[in-house]
């Protein structure tokens, strides 16, 4: 098991924390109201977490994929 950070994993993660706050939101399940503002921020920031680790995730494919992936001595 590697201990390097996973961006895809990530952002797979962080998209899943998305999904459930936006089912608590729909719902107002746990005694949340939809017009709380801090639902309306978490899923705001849940879905910035996603979307900067799903582009980290695509550049290190890209320079993978371009062999561009570090240790150029």
């Amino acid at each position: 098991m590697s201990a390097a950070f996973d961006s895809e994993r990530a952002a797979e993660c962080a998209e899943q924390l998305n999904a459930l706050l936006l089912i608590i939101y729909e719902n107002e399940s746990e005694g949340i109201s939809k017009n709380n503002p801090l639902v309306g921020n978490a899923l705001n920031l849940s879905a910035c977490i996603h979307h900067f680790f799903r582009e980290q995730a695509l550049g290190e494919t890209r320079d993978r994929l371009c062999g561009l992936g570090g240790n150029h001595g």
